[in-house]
Parts: C-alpha cells; structure tokens; sequence
C-alpha cells in the first residue's frame, strides 16, 4: 500500500492558517485514517503473494476495470455499494476496534477514516454502534467475518440507508452520469498521453 503524504500534507496546508502544530495533527490522523481505510480493503479481500497472479489475469482485471469506468451505468446502485458495501463497513469497523482498542493507538475521527454521508450512507460512528457487542467478542481472523451472520441492527441499518439511496436514485441519477462522464474523458486523456 502506498500513500501520497505529499499531496494530504498540501490539502491540509489550507485548513490550518499557518499552525504548524495543527498541520502535523491533521496529517497524521489523515495518513492513520487512509492507512486503515485500506487496510481494511485489504483484509476483506486478502491477497495472496505466495504464488503472483499470471499476468494475462492482471491484464484481464485492468480491462475490465477500464471498460466499466468508461461504460454508462444504467443502475447507480452498483456505484453505490462497489468496494464500500456493508462488508467493507463491518471489516473497517473491526480494522478500527483492533488498533485502537487492542493496540492502544489514538482513536482517529471516523468522517476522516470513512466519510459514509459521502457515499450516501449513514455515518461509520452509527455502524460502529450496531456492531458494538460484535467488535468486542469476535477474535477470528477478519477475513473471516463473511462466514457470520451480523447483527441484526447492523443489516437493518444497512437496508434503511439502501433503501432511501434507492428512493433517492431520481436526484442521484445525473451526478452518476457525470462521473461517469468524467472518468471516460479520464481514460481518453490518458490514452492520448501514453
């Protein structure tokens, strides 16, 4: 995993009038943040290095990934949910509660770790709280997770904010098409670069 601290210490330039210590601050709950947001990709969907993926796959995945993007999508739904699903938000969640509260590190705001009002769903603090008895009794591996059922008030949060994503989907449907849109022009420019 590799993380551009020069391009989080610059967004965070402008949020911190010249306050050094603020600066450093927010770098560092930012990098933590990024850090364990993907880390918990990671996890939910281990690699295994031990054998290298032929590389006519990884070229195979690459296309795939490219002619989606570049594809308008007439069900936004799969925007909504891609890589950010409940299982993401149960394995982050569980990423969080081990450094934190296994290993002691400073807990990190969770808007910054997984902004989940950005992808139109209720915030990380309100799954975190459905899985409360969960994060403090499963010592498995992560990866494991998917094998059990969550909780209840955990599937229920997650079908409330699907649910009103989906009711929603009239005022949502033109900013799917733009970053649709947007990412075509994206991989046009970059077909001209290269």
């Amino acid at each position: 995993m590799v993380l551009n601290d020069l391009a989080i210490r610059e967004e965070v330039k402008g949020l911190c009038d010249d306050d050094q210590e603020l600066a450093e601050t927010l770098v560092a709950q930012r990098i933590r943040a990024t850090s364990f947001h993907e880390l918990a990709h990671l996890v939910q969907q281990p690699l295994f290095l031990d054998t290298p993926p032929c590389p006519s796959i990884v070229d195979a995945r690459v296309a795939d990934l490219a002619r989606w993007c570049q594809e308008p999508h007439s069900n936004p739904v799969i925007k909504f949910a891609a890589g950010h699903d409940a299982k993401f938000i149960r394995c982050l969640s569980h990423v969080l509660h081990r450094v934190e509260e296994r290993l002691g590190l400073e807990r990190v705001p969770r808007p910054i770790v997984f902004d989940g009002m950005g992808y139109g769903l209720s915030p990380l603090a309100w799954y975190e709280s459905e899985l409360a008895a969960e994060l403090q009794t499963f010592d498995g591996k992560l990866c494991d997770l998917q094998t059990l059922a969550p909780p209840a008030g955990f599937v229920k949060l997650w079908q409330r904010d699907l649910t009103r994503f989906i009711r929603d989907l009239g005022s949502l449907s033109q900013i799917v098409a733009d970053l649709t849109s947007a990412m075509t022009l994206f991989s046009r420019e970059q077909q001209c670069i290269d």
